[in-house]
């Protein structure tokens, strides 16, 4: 009863949000950035992880807010044996969503008869986990994975070809937490503006 009560109060509170699209200038080019991030173990009945990515366009990542198109939170389907197996594991799905963002980006930029750049520049994947980061790039990092299963090797797959490109971010600064874990007010106020979730 407890968190049904605070859930109710906080959709009380924020009823009059939305999600902010732009203002973009018309001569910038909106570019596609990816967070993503895992609470290990975060359920206590079964032990699995929760892996959450979200989505962003803006035309510069010091932008404050972006615009959130994108975004997840969802129990994995297999038990983690380590944080960096977890995270592995979001960056996998948070890859993959990523590019097919891309994609659409691209097909919405060729119907408005934009003319499209030849190279494509990698996208950018902000994570926290140094061990995941270092998996993704190094097929030899650790012969304790090899467990995992191949299709999760997705992200390796695009890091190799340059179609991705890993970047660290504290934690303290990943806007993906919000949707793995509970938060101090602070920071679920700051990563909510952060995501373009703004007052109408």
């Amino acid at each position: 009863m407890k968190a049904l009560k605070r859930l109710l109060r906080y959709i009380r509170k924020t009823r009059d949000h939305g999600l902010h699209f732009g203002p973009y200038d018309s001569h910038s080019k909106p570019t596609l950035f990816v967070f993503s991030d895992a609470d290990w173990a975060g359920d206590k009945d079964n032990r699995r992880s929760t892996g959450a990515y979200i989505c962003t366009i803006s035309d510069s990542k010091a932008n404050s807010p972006h615009t959130t198109v994108s975004w997840s939170s969802k129990q994995q389907s297999t038990v983690a044996l380590s944080s960096t197996e977890a995270e592995y594991m979001a960056l996998t799905q948070a890859c993959k969503e990523a590019m097919w963002v891309r994609r659409f980006m691209r097909e919405i930029q060729s119907i408005s008869e934009q003319k499209l750049p030849q190279t494509i520049p990698p996208i950018t994947i902000f994570a926290d986990n140094q061990g995941s980061m270092a998996l993704a790039k190094n097929p030899e990092f650790h012969s304790r994975m090899k467990h995992i299963h191949i299709q999760q090797h997705f992200i390796r797959e695009k890091v190799e070809k340059e179609e991705v490109r890993l970047e660290y971010l504290s934690t303290g600064d990943m806007a993906a937490d919000l949707l793995t874990k509970a938060l101090p007010r602070e920071k679920v106020e700051r990563f909510r503006e952060y995501m373009g979730v703004l007052e109408a």
